[in-house]
C-alpha cells in the first residue's frame, strides 16, 4: 500500500510499500491485469525520488522538531516511521508506528502502517494480527463516514490473505464490506475473488451488479467478458470483449498495450469458437501488432456486426 507524505518541501515515500503498488498486481485481474502501466507507474513514482533519504536532510529536522512541538500528534509519527523507512531503519519505523498506535489506539492508520512493516519483515502472523485489528476499528467507527476506512482497512487485510494465497479468506472480506455497504465497488471485488475460485456463474452476477454504476470500467468488463467464456456464453464473451476494447481504443489510445494486447487474442479466439475465421485472424493479427508496437500495420478493428 503505497503512501505519500509531504514533510515540508521533500516527498518521503516508503519505496518498500512501492512494491505493492498498485494492488490490482497482487489482486491479479485475471490473465491482462495491467502489469506494463503498473510497472511504469512504479518506475516514474521512483524516478522523481531519492534512492534512499538522507537523515541529514533539512526535512529530518523539520520532522523531529514538529514531534518536539506536538508530540501527541499520532500523524507525526507516522510520518516519522515512513521517513525512517526510507532510511532503510527498520527498527526505529516499528518503533514510530508502535507510538503512532499507543497515542490512538483506535486508529487504523498506525495499525496498517505497522502491518505493512511488519510484511515486509515477514512476519506474516503480525502483520494479520494488526490488519485484522485495523478493519476491526475501522467497522466500530460511526456511519457513514467509515465507509472509505473500512474499505482501505479491508483492502489492506485482503491483500495479505492473497499474498499467502487464501483467496477465501480475501472473499469473505469482501463479501462482509458488501453486506454492510451494497457498493457496486465491492460487488466487482467479489466478482474478481469468485472468478479466481472458479465460481464464474456467482463472479458474472457479481460483475453485471458493480458495472451498472460504471459500465466503462474496462477491466472489469474483460473479468465479466472471461466470466461469460468459461460458461460457454460466447456470444455474450464476444460483445463484452468489444466493449472493453472500444473503451481502451476510446479512452486510453495506445496507452494500454498489455491490455488490448490481451483482449485482442481473447476476442479473436471467440470468434474463432464462433466459426467466424476471418475476424479472428484479423483480431490476432491485431493483437500481434499491438505486441510488437506497430499500430499502424493492422487496422484497429472494434465495430462488431450482429450475430
Amino acid at each position: 500500500m503505497a503512501r505519500n507524505h509531504s514533510t515540508g518541501s521533500v516527498l518521503m515515500v516508503n519505496h518498500r510499500h512501492l512494491s505493492l503498488f498498485p494492488r490490482v498486481i497482487q489482486n491479479t485481474r485475471v490473465s491482462f491485469v495491467l502489469v506494463v502501466v503498473s510497472c511504469a507507474a512504479v518506475s516514474l513514482c521512483a524516478s522523481h525520488l531519492p534512492v534512499r533519504a538522507n537523515k541529514d536532510h533539512p526535512s529530518w529536522s523539520e520532522i523531529n522538531n514538529s514531534i518536539k512541538r506536538t508530540p501527541a500528534d499520532f500523524h507525526l509519527w507516522i510520518k516519522k516511521g515512513d521517513a525512517e523507512l526510507n532510511a532503510l531503519d527498520d527498527d526505529a519505523a516499528l518503533k514510530d508506528f508502535t507510538e503512532a498506535i499507543r497515542l490512538a489506539p483506535n486508529s487504523t492508520e498506525g495499525y496498517i502502517h505497522r502491518s505493512d512493516l511488519y510484511r515486509h519483515l515477514g512476519k506474516f502472523d503480525k502483520a494479520e494480527q494488526d490488519g485484522k485489528k485495523a478493519l476491526e476499528i475501522a467497522y466500530a467507527l460511526p456511519q457513514p463516514a467509515n465507509a472509505d476506512v473500512v474499505r482501505d482497512a479491508a483492502a489492506h487485510l485482503a491483500h495479505l490473505d492473497a499474498l499467502r494465497g487464501d483467496l477465501k479468506s480475501c472473499l469473505a472480506i469482501y463479501e462482509k464490506l458488501y453486506e454492510k455497504f451494497h457498493a457496486p465497488k465491492d460487488a466487482i471485488e467479489l466478482g474478481i475473488y469468485n472468478f479466481k475460485l472458479k465460481r464464474y456463474d456467482v463472479a458474472q452476477k457479481n460483475l453485471e451488479l458493480g458495472l451498472q454504476t460504471n459500465p466503462r470500467e474496462f477491466e472489469s468488463l474483460g473479468v465479466l467478458a472471461e466470466c461469460y467464456e468459461m460458461q460457454h456464453k460466447y456470444k455474450e464473451a464476444l460483445k463484452t470483449y468489444t466493449k472493453a476494447i472500444d473503451i481502451i481504443k476510446e479512452e486510453h489510445r495506445n496507452f494500454l498495450t498489455h491490455h488490448r494486447y490481451l483482449l485482442l487474442e481473447k476476442r479473436g479466439a471467440v470468434e474463432k469458437v464462433l466459426g467466424d475465421e476471418k475476424a479472428a485472424a484479423q483480431d490476432i493479427a491485431a493483437a500481434r501488432s499491438v505486441r510488437d508496437g506497430i499500430f499502424e500495420i493492422v487496422p484497429f478493428r472494434s465495430s462488431m456486426p450482429d450475430k
